[in-house]
């Protein structure tokens, strides 16, 4: 630590609050040769690199004035130096001209080094807690020790951090001790300064893009933003990857520089590091713990009341669907609020790579993709077949293995029909890409309707808003699309277009002519725009 001052006075207040008469060219020096120069051991160290004179021990020798190379020590009768107060210094209290005691740069770098994270200059508060340099020191020491007695839990750690104190005679301020106990608690149990934002319910997305880079949020109806950390240290962020995938007995090596896991809170993360990516570098998607509703997707106009009237009815039907859209869309999501329109008592099995899904229901199996046993989608999807599901939901089919086990289950006329989710910009395009995967124009009559939703930013009245919006719900008739919904943007809303034999799916399913069923949807719509 240092004094700094920007415009000095010359008022001489600070020298008068010094009780010591120190000189203040006193280095603070990591290795201070007055410390190795006195032969009463006369020196205690109050914190790291700021050392006291013990006026019992000193006999006013002299010599460690002598050997000061900066002539910072005053003698007078016994020797005295600027031990800055053991951290809180009169002399900043009394000076009113802005003196203060700040780190040296070679501190500040010393805390990076320890930490593996820096304060940037990013706004979105992480609510870390930044040490300084003999903070972070302390708390390497205590990580140290709490790892070598093999302790676990976060009450260790406050006792580990308590004894260390005690025994080096360290006092914390009780603001101080509670900082310090959490940032331990994140180093040693969580994911460090990323905990905050994990626990953080309005981000969608945590990315880290690099080293000494910001990290990145996207905050929901904000957009990207930078944040007020980033890691400097790759090796930081290969630890912390791997401790995410931990839980799934998954890391990151050279060999396997890649991987996809979900997080203890549902999160999904997606991490890569050299060879295959520069730095180490990963991105985190957030999904919210309760899953918008189908009202709340009406309410927030991603669809209108009319077409999740229309979807809550073809959902109870032996239809399948595939939800089509660009990365970030919200397809999961509305997919989600479509399953609850599933009756309670059937069976559902669920493939997906990273767990997404959040479905209502008690008869429910989940299959995951383990890449390091070698199950992939397309296998786990085929293994449906034998398990007497009512529905199958498929989270995001890629590959063409994936698009032909799904199509699969379709034609096998699983249960009560198959569900997924797939990356197109819309129903043409979602059949153009299913072709190209290898499924036939005669496969493709299996599809009853593609619901497609898009995700774009808009720009008036100088400022930008994003938009996630239901753009079109067609149905397939011999592999070609026949929108029966389609976005209006005049209206920012969803306009029925035209009628299908979807329509005449729902008169059988429900037993109503074509007036009774028009009533209904009409009565489904209006319990939305209440």
């Amino acid at each position: 630590m240092q004094l700094a001052i920007d415009k000095c006075s010359h008022c001489n207040a600070c020298v008068e609050a010094c009780d010591k008469k120190a000189n203040w060219e006193c280095r603070h020096c990591d290795d201070p040769e007055c410390v190795r120069a006195c032969p009463k051991k006369a020196f205690r160290e109050l914190m790291p690199d700021v050392w006291a004179v013990m006026p019992e021990r000193c006999d006013g020798c002299e010599l460690c004035a002598l050997s000061c190379p900066y002539n910072a020590i005053y003698v007078d009768g016994y020797a005295r130096k600027c031990d800055l107060c053991g951290g809180s210094p009169k002399c900043v209290q009394r000076c009113p001209c802005g003196l203060r005691l700040e780190e040296t740069p070679e501190e500040i770098e010393e805390t990076k080094r320890i930490l593996g994270w820096e304060k940037a200059a990013g706004q979105y508060p992480t609510n870390a807690y930044f040490p300084n340099c003999q903070e972070a020191r302390l708390a390497s020491t205590v990580m140290q020790v709490f790892r070598e007695l093999a302790k676990d839990n976060d009450a260790e750690i406050e006792e580990t951090l308590d004894g260390y104190c005690e025994e080096a005679g360290i006092v914390l301020e009780a603001e101080q001790h509670s900082s310090l106990l959490r940032l331990l608690e994140s180093e040693l149990h969580g994911f460090s300064v990323l905990d905050a934002l994990l626990a953080d319910d309005s981000l969608e997305e945590i990315t880290v893009s690099g080293i000494g880079e910001p990290i990145r949020v996207y905050k929901r109806g904000a957009g990207w933003l930078e944040a007020d950390a980033a890691f400097n240290s790759p090796q930081k962020v290969t630890e912390l990857i791997n401790r995410m995938a931990r839980p799934l007995g998954r890391r990151v090596t050279l060999q396997k520089p890649r991987l996809n896991a979900s997080l203890p809170n549902g999160s999904r993360l997606h991490a890569a590091i050299p060879p295959v990516a520069e730095t180490p570098c990963m991105t985190i998607r957030k999904f919210t713990k309760e899953p918008l509703s189908p009202a709340e997707l009406v309410g927030n106009r991603t669809v209108s009341a009319e077409a999740m009237a229309f979807l809550s009815m073809a959902m109870q039907c032996d239809l399948n669907v595939i939800v089509a859209g660009s990365t970030g869309s919200g397809k999961t999501t509305t997919l989600n609020a479509l399953s609850t329109f599933i009756p309670a008592d059937e069976r559902i099995i669920i493939v997906e790579e990273t767990p997404e899904m959040a479905v209502p229901h008690e008869h429910c199996v989940r299959l995951t993709v383990n890449q390091e046993l070698g199950l992939s989608m397309g296998e786990l999807v085929n293994d449906t077949l034998r398990m007497r599901p009512d529905r199958v939901i498929v989270g995001e089919v890629r590959t063409s293995d994936e698009a032909k086990a799904l199509v699969n289950t379709m034609l096998a006329g699983q249960g009560k029909g198959s569900l997924a989710t797939f990356h197109a910009l819309d129903s043409r395009e979602a059949v153009n890409r299913l072709r190209a995967l290898g499924i036939s124009e005669h496969d493709l009559s299996a599809l009853d309707l593609v619901v497609v939703q898009k995700r774009w930013d808009s720009y008036g009245n100088g400022e930008r808003r994003e938009y996630r919006r239901v753009t079109e719900i067609s149905e397939l008739d011999n592999a070609v699309p026949r929108k029966l919904f389609e976005y209006d943007a005049a209206s920012d809303s969803l306009k029925r277009v035209g009628e299908g034999r979807v329509m005449k799916r729902m008169e059988r399913t429900f037993r109503m002519d074509a007036k009774k069923l028009r009533a209904e949807l009409a009565k489904r719509a209006g319990g939305y725009d209440r």
